[in-house]
């Protein structure tokens, strides 16, 4: 969630959605931890399964501070949803359901009919690295139609044997190490959509949606400030750097975050003009004791719980006074103007895309007359 809020509402460390979402609840936990973080909040949880919606409200029933969830029978896809549940939902969230969904794009219309012009949908979808491409194109060679689904001795070997062909040693790799109920769904089964990032923002670009960032990309992009490479990225947006990433490893598993708004990027191939642009703390690093501004050259530590992901960058004077002073309100050159600090412009441009595309920071436009 700190991850969404920093891309979706940067710098505001609390943010409450009126109307919140979630798109294929299941038995609801992920309804009742929304419940937990917005108390206040109206919380719509929907799933096409009359049974689990049942067993939810079930759960509901023995804690009160469940009531602000309303849990509604519904296919994501079908005509009307939004007569159904309402619109104008802030958050939306939408995690392991539309690649079981055999008309994703209509449901994916329907969630951004649902969303508020100025909301976030997050999705969960398999990839095309996805352990279900292969395995599934490999069982029928082993006499199993992968459309059904037996829990027999036999094909626990079967996917052992294909765990310890693909080199899964740990837990988290290990297909035959899940639950029944998970392999059911993740390898066997009518319909399982494994698509490439491209396959899944192209579905959500036609239905109105504009592709933000994917959550995976800051693990690759941690590496690449260590070893001062992630300059060589410029000017690649969020999204081009994240289908770069994509092209070069395919991902087992997305997390895709979505806005209706379109995507500003700053002018990065004209660094003078990126001066006039605001920095922003998004909140998902958070300074927890400021950094000096005096010294030549000092290592600042960025923590993020939220993520697990730590960043040890040594920083000159000019640079650490644009990390501390990104406020939102003052442009780049009144930042380095207070800081007494006179630097290449290209050298700026550098510093923040690293800052922008961590999501440290967030580019805020330059003001305008009126404002």
């Amino acid at each position: 969630m700190e991850w969404i809020q920093a891309h979706w509402t940067p710098g505001r460390t609390t943010v409450a959605p009126a109307r919140a979402l979630v798109a294929g609840c299941g038995t609801g936990a992920e309804a009742f931890a929304f419940s937990r973080r917005f108390p206040h909040a109206e919380i719509v949880a929907v799933d096409f399964s009359r049974r689990t919606i049942e067993r939810a409200r079930e759960y509901q029933q023995r804690d009160r501070h469940r009531r602000n969830v309303r849990f509604v029978v519904a296919d994501l896809s079908a005509p009307g949803l939004e007569r159904l549940i309402g619109g104008n939902f802030d958050l939306i969230s939408c995690y392991g359901v539309l690649s079981y969904v055999p008309k994703a794009g209509r449901a994916f219309e329907n969630l951004s009919r649902c969303l508020a012009i100025d909301g976030a949908l997050g999705i969960g979808v398999n990839g095309a690295g996805h352990a279900s491409v292969g395995m599934r194109a490999a069982l029928p060679g082993f006499g199993y139609d992968v459309s059904r689904f037996a829990d027999e001795p036999r094909v626990w070997q079967v996917l052992s044997l294909f765990d310890a062909l693909l080199g899964h040693t740990q837990l988290a790799e290990r297909v035959a190490a899940r639950s029944a109920d998970v392999v059911a769904s993740d390898i066997f089964g009518a319909l399982i959509q494994d698509l490439p990032l491209s396959g899944w923002v192209r579905r959500a670009r036609s239905a109105g949606l504009h592709f933000q960032n994917s959550f995976s990309s800051h693990w690759a992009l941690r590496l690449t400030v260590e070893q001062g490479l992630c300059e060589l990225l410029m000017p690649r947006s969020r999204a081009r750097v994240s289908a770069l990433l994509e092209t070069l490893r395919p991902a087992p598993f997305h997390m895709l975050l979505f806005t209706r708004q379109p995507v500003v990027d700053p002018p990065w191939r004209r660094p003078k003009a990126v001066e006039d642009w605001r920095p922003l703390l998004t909140g998902l690093f958070p300074l927890k004791r400021r950094p000096p501004l005096s010294g030549a050259l000092r290592t600042v530590r960025l923590d993020s719980s939220a993520i697990n992901t730590r960043i040890e960058w040594p920083m000159t004077q000019w640079q650490r006074a644009l990390l501390c002073g990104a406020d939102g309100r003052r442009a780049v050159r009144r930042i380095l103007g207070a800081a007494r600090a006179e630097v290449p412009p290209r050298d700026v441009a550098e510093f923040l895309y690293v800052l922008h595309q961590l999501v440290v920071i967030a580019m805020l436009p330059p003001r305008t007359p009126d404002r």
